[in-house]
């Protein structure tokens, strides 16, 4: 996750990358850096790349200011 600065003000990014093939698959931008921006961008990839269960690897790069639990809590929503 970063920050940009846009006409809008600033702007947090959520960006998920396929290691493998080295694209962007998912992305989410708003005025806010709570968990639901990076579970959007991952809502996002998940419905652009499909993986079986058994083949998804979810990783965070960066320590973030939000709960990791959360994220771990949602993911089957996602599917």
């Amino acid at each position: 996750m970063t920050y940009i600065w846009t006409t809008e003000g600033w702007l947090y990014l959520a960006v998920i990358i396929d290691l493998f093939s080295r694209q962007v698959v998912g992305w989410s931008m708003a005025k806010h850096m709570r968990t639901e921006l990076v579970l959007t961008a991952l809502g996002a990839a998940l419905g652009q790349r499909q993986p079986a269960p058994s083949g998804l690897l979810f990783i965070l790069t960066e320590a973030l200011n939000m709960p990791v639990v959360s994220t771990g809590m949602h993911f089957s929503r996602l599917r």
